[in-house]
């Protein structure tokens, strides 16, 4: 199995972008796997701390350096964003299983345009994946979000 101290072995002796390739073999593929899942689980942020820690060995920072400016250098996405990236996917590739306030009220108001969240107390519905997927679709500026308004069904 590979672990982060392959990657420091690695560094050594390879170029950054033979770094970079080892990283989205590695790394960013189990990332990638079912973020839509475990994306919100109370421990995802460990996976964030483990892909900084990576990130900061690719690029030869300090071990307490600020990632931000990193992540840009080297075109990489932090698990946050992928994991918002992949809720508005699953919005685009499944439009038809969401409502419009318009389409369930017939009002015409300033969220007309926002998804229609479900009402719901169990807690299981708002860990799950419709549930922050309508948040974060609603939390995008109207320019946005009217990008890719859903069709009326």
């Amino acid at each position: 199995m590979w672990s982060v101290r392959d990657l420091k072995h690695m560094d050594h002796r390879s170029l950054s972008s033979t770094l970079r390739v080892a990283y989205f073999a590695y790394l960013h593929s189990n990332i990638r796997y079912g973020i839509i899942f475990w994306g919100n689980a109370t421990n995802s942020y460990k996976v964030f701390k483990l892909q900084k820690t990576l990130i900061r060995i690719m690029s030869g920072a300090e071990s307490r350096a600020s990632c931000r400016g990193l992540f840009r250098r080297l075109e990489i996405s932090p698990v946050p964003c992928q994991y918002i990236l992949s809720l508005i996917l699953f919005i685009i590739d499944n439009r038809n299983n969401f409502r419009t306030v318009s389409e369930l009220h017939g009002l015409h108001i300033r969220s007309k345009n926002q998804l229609s969240i479900p009402y719901t107390n169990l807690t299981s519905v708002h860990k799950g994946i419709t549930h922050p997927c309508i948040k974060i679709y609603n939390s995008l500026p109207s320019n946005y979000a009217l990008s890719f308004v859903l069709p009326h069904k």
